[in-house]
C-alpha cells in the first residue's frame, strides 16, 4: 500500500474481514494515518460506522449491503442495471467488474469488457484484471477511473506498477 502511495494513487480500499472488531479499528486507524499523509483518500468496504468514525471518503458496498444513512457510498456492481440501481439509490460511484478475466472473482462470471464503460450516468470504475497495458482502453471507453489489485499488489515492484498504470490513464 505504501508503495502504490507513494506512485500516486489516489485512493486505497481498506477491505478487511477476517481480523476481530478491535483488531480491524486498530489496522484501519493506522491505514487512514498513512493515506492521509499521502494526500490520497480512504474507502472503507462495507463497513459504514467504520468509514464513518475515520471520515473516510466513502463506504464501499457489496451489492447486497444496506445503505448508509451517515456517510457517501460506492457501490459493487456487475452489469449497467446495477450501475443504474446505484446511481438510482445515491451511489457516488460504481465499480463495475469483472472488466478482463481476473483470478481473485471468478465468480461473477465472464468478462464484460471495457465495452460496458460506456454511456454510465454514474462515475464507473473500472475492476478486474486491470494492468498498464488495457487501463487506457477502459478511460477510452468511458470509465472514469481504473481499480487495481493484482496488477500491484501481486508485482514485484508495486511502485512500478501503480505509475504505469497512472502513466496510461493521464
Amino acid at each position: 500500500m505504501e508503495l502504490a502511495l507513494e506512485a500516486g494513487a489516489p485512493a486505497i480500499v481498506f477491505r478487511e474481514k477476517d481480523l476481530a472488531e478491535s483488531q480491524r479499528r486498530d489496522l484501519a486507524l493506522a491505514i487512514k494515518q498513512v493515506v492521509d499523509a499521502a494526500g490520497a483518500h480512504l474507502i472503507v468496504a462495507s463497513d459504514a460506522t467504520l468509514a464513518s468514525e475515520l471520515d473516510a471518503f466513502a463506504v464501499h458496498l457489496a451489492a447486497n449491503d444496506q445503505l448508509p444513512s451517515n456517510i457517501g457510498f460506492g457501490r459493487s456492481c456487475h452489469s449497467i442495471a446495477d450501475i443504474e440501481a446505484a446511481h438510482t439509490s445515491g451511489a457516488l460511484y460504481a465499480m463495475l467488474s469483472p472488466i478482463y478475466p481476473t483470478l481473485s472473482k471468478p465468480e461473477y462470471g465472464p468478462a464484460l469488457g471495457p465495452g460496458e464503460l460506456a454511456h454510465n450516468r454514474l462515475p464507473t470504475f473500472a475492476l478486474g484484471g486491470i494492468c498498464a497495458d488495457n487501463a487506457a482502453a477502459c478511460i477510452s471507453a468511458g470509465a472514469a477511473g481504473v481499480a487495481v489489485m493484482g496488477a500491484v499488489m501481486g508485482a514485484k515492484d508495486p511502485r512500478r506498477s501503480t505509475r504505469e498504470i497512472l502513466r496510461a490513464i493521464a
